[in-house]
């Protein structure tokens, strides 16, 4: 992973083939001190965990995509966790050859070709458990 501070305080991140998004983004969080922080990223992914959470049946609906697909969209932020751990909450749209979209939360994505994610590091925001969905929630 290459990366750089902009004038801003935000932060530029190439991630390289192979690398995976989330632990990259705890991994950079956890060399730069960040507790929380929000992105946005373009690229391309494979080995894909994506899902959805299902409100009525409280648990996420997951689905693989094994083949290289166009990140559209990265979005997503870094919280600090009921744990005191850095908690990587991200969602996805994805483009495949045949020009069909997906999109969901992501679990676990691997560059295929490369990752550009611009970071703003951030005040820290809190999860805590939430009752009503049983999702780990911002506490501001």
């Amino acid at each position: 992973m290459q990366y750089r501070e902009e004038y801003d305080g935000s932060f530029l991140a190439k991630l390289d083939r192979g690398e995976e998004v989330i632990e990259s983004l705890k991994n950079l969080a956890r060399k730069l001190g960040w507790r929380s922080a929000t992105f946005t990223g373009i690229g391309a992914l494979d080995r894909l965990d994506v899902g959805y959470f299902d409100v009525k049946e409280k648990e996420y609906l997951r689905g693989r995509l094994e083949d290289s697909h166009e990140l559209l969209s990265l979005k997503g932020n870094i919280a600090i966790g009921p744990d005191d751990e850095l908690v990587i909450h991200a969602h996805v749209v994805l483009g495949d050859r045949d020009m069909h979209v997906y999109g969901g939360h992501l679990f676990k994505g691997y560059v295929s070709v490369t990752a550009e994610i611009r970071i703003w590091p951030m005040d820290d925001v809190r999860r805590e458990p939430d009752e009503e969905t049983t999702l780990n929630l911002w506490n501001l």
